[in-house]
Parts: C-alpha cells; structure tokens; sequence
C-alpha cells in the first residue's frame, strides 16, 4: 500500500489546498507511513489561519518540499515535516511524539515548535542551534507559506519573517545540503516579493 492511495478525496477552493496528500512522495517507508497516519489524526479538524486550510495539507505540502524540492531523502526529514505542527497547533503532547518516533525526532519537532512568549530572534535561534533536520523543515515551512500566502495580505509579513530567517541562515555555519536550502529559500522569497 502506498501512502496515496491511503488518502481520502476532498474538495477545496483554494489552488494550493487539497493537492497536498497527491504532491507527497510516494512512500513505502515505515516511518513515514506512521508519521502520515500520526499527523492525519493529530491534526484532524485544525486549520490554518491564513490561507483556511487544513493543518495536515500544509504539513503535507512541507513534506513535499523537503523530499521533492530540497532533494533530503533520508526518512526523519519526512517524519519531522509532517508532525513539524503537531505540538504547536493542537494538544498533543511533545512526550507522545518522543515515545512514539524517538528522541531526534521530538527534538526537531520540538525545536520547530514556537512558544508565544518567544521572541522572533530568539525562536530562529532555537531552529539553528537544533539539527540539521529542524532546520531543513524550516525552511521546507517558510517556503510553504510564502507560497500559500502568494495572494494574502499576510504575504508581506510572512516575506519578513523568512528574510529574518534566511539572514540568520547566512551567518551560521551550514552543511553543504542545508546551504542548498537557504539558497533555495532566497530563491522562493524573490520569487513572491511584490
């Protein structure tokens, strides 16, 4: 069984939303079949605020963009992109990830996971000083957003926060895979500036 043909159909009005669960690559890895069932379950009736969405499509999408477009192939990326909202978004606790995947993979996700009270500066530091992993999906989510923001007024927001990100990106000393990464999000971020 492969991982779409696992999907339910939906309908959505957005262009970017629903076409998520086809984008994903098609996965026969047991981790990320897992992380997918884990992620549908645990963000089931959540949306995202801006576009209106579902929390999974998104996750989906940053999973996408992780294999397919930033070319990181090794399962945890995948499994870290998919449950990267899980914490944040909804109630499930940070332990249950940690039992259920392990502790690189909590960490990452806990890493990606933004406290309110945390400042910018400080969660993109958090992000960096993480691993390698955490930061990949970072950058997998920002790009996500400039995309499903094309058309919102929150694009400009979200164009601030990834330069802020991308420049903490520049001064950190980065592996070769990761600098692939930041180029390609300076890539995403000119695509969309007005």
């Amino acid at each position: 069984m492969t991982l779409l043909s696992s999907m339910p159909l939906r309908a959505h009005a957005h262009p970017v939303v629903g076409m998520a669960q086809f984008l994903y690559l098609d996965s026969t890895d047991s981790d990320v079949l897992k992380a997918a069932s884990f992620a549908n379950r645990h963000l089931e009736g959540f949306r995202r605020d801006d576009p209106d969405e579902p929390e999974a499509d998104h996750a989906y999408r940053v999973a996408n963009i992780v294999h397919n477009v930033l070319l990181l192939d090794a399962p945890e990326y995948s499994v870290v992109a998919l449950l990267h909202d899980v914490v944040e978004k909804t109630p499930t606790d940070p332990g249950l990830v940690e039992a259920v995947f392990g502790t690189s993979v909590s960490l990452a996700v806990q890493a990606l996971t933004r406290q309110e009270d945390l400042s910018e500066a400080d969660y993109i530091a958090q992000v960096l000083q993480a691993s390698d992993v955490a930061v990949a999906v970072k950058v997998a989510d920002l790009m996500d957003n400039l995309i499903a923001r094309f058309h919102s007024p929150k694009l400009k927001q979200t164009i601030g926060k990834a330069e802020l990100f991308l420049d903490a990106m520049k001064r950190a000393p980065l592996p070769a895979n990761l600098r692939v990464a930041r180029q390609m999000l300076a890539n995403t971020i000119r695509q969309v500036k007005p």
